[in-house]
């Protein structure tokens, strides 16, 4: 195996260059020289030539990885090339001579790097490829990173990870849904199946067998909708059960057919017609199926009634009758039963 110490002729020299510059191992590199500063990971400038390198020649910041595992610690990279850079700019002015302001920097493992023939880092071995630019103190500088092989690999593996997990979460979520359509529409057909024929049932009741004649009370019996149109979706059922009124308006939903929206009774006193609703039925998006117990007291004025037509108004603003008509008046349409 070509591994970069087994190529290397190293050539150990600790040069301190005053104050300002750190000690590092210059090694020879084929045709160039590693300038290799201690550290975790260890970092090295790269001068692509031999004998003493001007500052001019420093080519690269290198950092010398222990595995791939590390180029995915951008803290480890951050502070490796922070090193780099200050060892670059301490053997520069350790030579008297004018650093630059920004230094390439190849991160690779090192075991596994086969340099060229001046030392260089061939771009199938750098992991990590970036610039990090100097305007002052370098320590405060950011690597920016070109590219991250091992980064890019660990993305792809997480990618074909989370495309598998919502692989399964969509068939789950698909299983989910169709378990709840089923058991939609099996709520919907005993739903329809309870009140298609009770729908039947109480509009035959509510079959008109008054005249011209009849006093108002015998004329509010009945179906009434406020349209011939609208009788199978929205109709008042007016039925007399042995003198006494009973009421149920129903209305057609989209998934269950008519339900009852109100049921309760209803009398006639003074031209106001009182509706005490007892129970509901209703099926809302939101509030989706209720059948339960209900309290409610509507008060409607009778504005007219015929054999053929009925009119009905709220008795103000605030009325619960509003709500229910829809309209301060409304003219209704007897229904043929």
């Amino acid at each position: 195996m070509r591994r970069l110490l087994f190529a290397l002729a190293a050539c150990f020299a600790s040069l301190p260059f005053g104050a300002l510059a750190a000690e590092f191992e210059a090694r020879k590199v084929n045709n160039g020289q590693w300038f290799v500063f201690e550290g975790a990971p260890k970092t090295a400038l790269l001068a692509p030539a031999a004998g003493e390198a001007q500052c001019y020649q420093i080519a690269d910041v290198l950092i010398l990885l222990d595995d791939a595992e590390q180029a995915l610690d951008n803290d480890l990279l951050q502070e490796a090339a922070r090193r780099g850079l200050q060892g670059y700019h301490d053997y520069c002015a350790a030579k008297g001579q004018r650093a630059s302001n920004a230094r390439n920097v190849i991160a690779f493992v090192a075991a596994d790097a086969t340099p060229d023939s001046l030392g260089r880092i061939p771009n199938g071995s750098a992991l990590v490829s970036g610039v990090i630019r100097a305007s002052g103190d370098p320590s405060d500088e950011v690597l920016e990173i070109r590219f991250n092989r091992a980064e890019a690999g660990a993305q792809t593996a997480a990618q074909q990870q989370a495309g598998n997990a919502r692989a399964e979460l969509e068939r789950q979520q698909a299983e989910a849904r169709a378990a709840r359509e089923t058991q939609a529409e099996t709520q919907a057909e005993t739903i329809r199946a309870k009140y298609g024929p009770q729908f039947e049932a109480s509009r035959a009741a509510a079959r008109y067998t008054g005249n011209l004649f009849s006093p108002d009370r015998v004329k509010l019996t009945g179906a009434w909708s406020v349209s011939r149109a609208q009788c199978g979706e929205d109709i008042l059922l007016l039925i007399d059960k042995d003198g006494s009124g009973h009421v149920e308006w129903w209305r057609d939903t989209r998934s269950y057919g008519m339900l009852p929206y109100r049921i309760g009774s209803w009398s006639l006193s003074d031209d106001v017609i009182t509706m005490d609703f007892t129970h509901r039925v209703e099926s809302s998006f939101i509030g989706g199926f209720k059948d339960e117990a209900y309290n409610e007291t509507v008060q409607l004025n009778l504005v007219s009634v015929s054999s053929d037509k009925l009119r009905l108004s709220s008795p103000g603003p605030n009325s619960p009758a509003l709500k229910l008509l829809g309209a301060d008046e409304k003219q209704f349409e007897r229904c043929p039963v």
